[in-house]
């Protein structure tokens, strides 16, 4: 992920693992992290969009309040990697954030199967 200031950042975890449709796409596993930003994704975490509001709080929901779809926290605050993008690093609510302040400016999301699920 890079900022808008220059900074490149990087999260990585070995086990990264979410359940299927059913489960509502539940954040199962991160394993161990290592990488450069903050680590701040929590497990137990159902993947909440505007039209399936799975984030755990009551009157809202964060996928519609914040403009993409995530693995929210109660607050929905602590990153959005699917919210919007701003020029010149305008932060919003619904800005594209890791770790809450942290406005970027691109980021890419890359998952691969795990050696031992190799078939």
């Amino acid at each position: 992920m890079e900022d808008f200031n220059g900074n490149v950042k990087t999260v990585g975890y070995d086990n990264f693992r979410i359940g299927n449709n059913e489960s509502k796409y539940l954040l199962e596993s991160l394993g161990t992290f290592n990488g450069t930003a903050a680590n701040i994704m929590e497990l137990n975490r159902k993947f909440s969009t505007w039209d399936s509001n799975n984030d755990y709080r009551l009157h809202s929901n964060c996928a519609e309040e914040y403009s993409g779809g995530w693995w929210y926290t109660y607050f929905c605050d602590k990153t959005n990697l699917n919210g919007r993008y701003y020029e010149n690093g305008i932060f919003k609510p619904d800005s594209m954030t890791w770790n809450g302040w942290d406005v970027l400016k691109s980021v890419q999301m890359l998952i691969r199967q795990h050696s031992s699920d190799v078939i």
